[in-house]
Order: structure tokens, then sequence, then C-alpha cells
């Protein structure tokens, strides 16, 4: 809204603008299940527990 509004005609803020935030939010969503997994695996691994 605010490339718009500033009438700006960079590549950066036109490619920010044209995201689609349905699957921005997708990505987000499966990153912090990619981290969250990754974190299990070497807690077990690890055996942090343990130590």
């Amino acid at each position: 809204m605010l490339h718009d509004k500033l009438d700006l005609r960079d590549d950066v803020t036109g490619w920010i603008a044209g995201l689609d935030l349905d699957n921005v939010g997708y990505i987000i969503v499966g990153l912090f299940v990619v981290v969250w997994v990754a974190a299990v695996a070497y807690w077990r691994l690890a055996r942090v527990e343990q130590r």
C-alpha cells in the first residue's frame, strides 16, 4: 500500500509490493516447523538432557 501511495518505482519495493501474503504466511509457518523439527532432532540425537 505504501508503495502505491508514495508512487515508488524501484525494483526492490516493487518486488516486495508484489508478494502474495498468503504464500509468505505459508513460508513462515513452514520455516517454523522446520526449525522446530531440527531442534527436537538435535535435542534427541545430541542427548542434551543427559549432559
